[in-house]
């Protein structure tokens, strides 16, 4: 009689300790998160990228490979040789510093998006225009103006050699170069998409 009493005193203890388990789990589950968890940044290249404000004037275009880690000075960009020694030039006369960049590779074409600091926000002007008559020194014309960024140029009609789309623009004492290289003539035509999603990643200035 007692070991039978015994036997369903501790039944009684396993339940108790079962339902204390289960309210403790139920009570963790639905509290609030602590601040530590809800302001943990973010980590990896998301993280880097949060953290660095030349990085988040970057459009995310949303294919590989991204922002890319190696370029963090102007002469990491000149290192990407995608750039002609007139360009070169007239990056390197206005005392170009830190840059950023991106690269999308598409099915139509590549994208590939430069942000280079400079001394002041004159100076990205100047460079921008000078960019922009180099294209045209080379053999592209002006296309239509994306909104707030106007010095677009572009592979004409019919021309022979590479099919390419270049827009510059300034943002303070940052100087953009949006650049779209197009397996076709029909692909070029979504340049002004791109032009308008970097510029609103990074507005040029009025």
């Amino acid at each position: 009689m007692a070991s039978t009493r015994a036997s369903g005193l501790g039944r009684v203890a396993v339940v108790a300790v079962l339902l204390a388990v289960c309210a403790g789990a139920w009570v963790a589950w639905h509290a609030p998160l602590p601040a530590t968890v809800v302001t943990l940044p973010p980590t990896g290249e998301r993280g880097r990228i949060a953290g660095d404000p030349m990085a988040r004037g970057l459009a995310d275009f949303g294919r590989y490979p991204g922002v890319d880690p190696d370029v963090r000075v102007f002469d990491d960009v000149e290192k990407l040789r995608f750039l002609d020694t007139a360009e070169l030039a007239a990056y390197r006369e206005e005392r170009p510093t830190s840059a950023r960049a991106v690269v999308e590779d598409r099915p139509d074409g590549r994208v590939v998006v430069v942000v280079v600091r400079v001394a002041d926000p004159a100076a990205a002007r100047r460079t921008a225009a000078r960019l922009d008559e180099v294209q045209i020194a080379f053999g592209l014309q002006h296309e239509e103006p994306v909104p707030g960024v106007p010095k677009v140029a572009s592979t004409p009609p019919g021309a022979t050699g590479p099919l390419t789309a270049r827009a510059h623009y300034a943002s303070d004492e940052l100087v953009v170069r949006v650049q779209f290289d197009g397996t076709s003539p029909e692909a070029l035509a979504a340049f002004g998409e791109i032009v308008a999603r970097q510029a609103k990643a990074l507005p040029a200035d009025d």
